[in-house]
């Protein structure tokens, strides 16, 4: 029973340096650079290996790959597709969801006070939305480059590239974008 398979452990280490990001947190779109510093990054690292967000989405997927429980799934849900009815259907709801993670993403960072002074606000908010908007980016690119090196064909037979998935991994950046950003803005519960 192999658990890792031919390229799990790096899956494994790129799924957790996927999740870093070198903004301190509480700090608005002033604080973003292009040159963030080996402290900011091995900051960045170390919270994304300790964040929940990281490693309980990474642990499962590679528990899943024991004895291909996960590829087993896969099959039953094409076969029997129990949530959306048919795989159309399933496609739909994919998009949907992708399409709405970016526009809860941009109502969030939009929502989003700027810390910068009077008459720089604007300069800030472009800044912050512009290094946020990287992230979503950044990881369809790596969701992209793996797919080739996991070479795992589509449930449906279509291709050679279904995992990591590009509209989950995304939608994942977005949502994490969205929870930082609501917890910037310290609304009451």
């Amino acid at each position: 029973m192999r658990i890792f398979g031919r390229h799990g452990i790096l899956l494994a280490l790129l799924g957790l340096l996927a999740g870093c990001g070198s903004l301190p947190r509480r700090q608005g779109g002033g604080a973003a650079t292009l040159r963030p510093g080996w402290e900011r990054i091995g900051n960045a690292a170390r919270r994304s290996v300790l964040s929940p967000h990281v490693w309980i989405p990474t642990g499962t997927a590679l528990l899943l790959r024991i004895d291909h429980a996960d590829e087993r799934i896969s099959d039953w849900a094409v076969e029997n597709t129990p949530i959306f009815g048919s795989n159309e259907n399933a496609e739909d709801a994919s998009d949907l969801m992708l399409y709405s993670s970016f526009a809860l993403w941009g109502a969030t960072a939009l929502a989003t006070p700027s810390e910068e002074p009077r008459g720089d606000e604007m300069r800030s908010k472009a800044r912050g939305i512009g290094f946020q908007s990287m992230a979503p980016l950044a990881t369809l690119g790596t969701s992209e480059l793996l797919k080739f090196a996991v070479d795992r064909p589509r449930p449906n037979g279509e291709d050679h590239k279904s995992v990591p998935s590009g509209h989950t991994s995304v939608v994942a950046a977005n949502s994490m974008l969205s929870y930082w950003n609501t917890d910037y803005l310290q609304l009451p519960l």
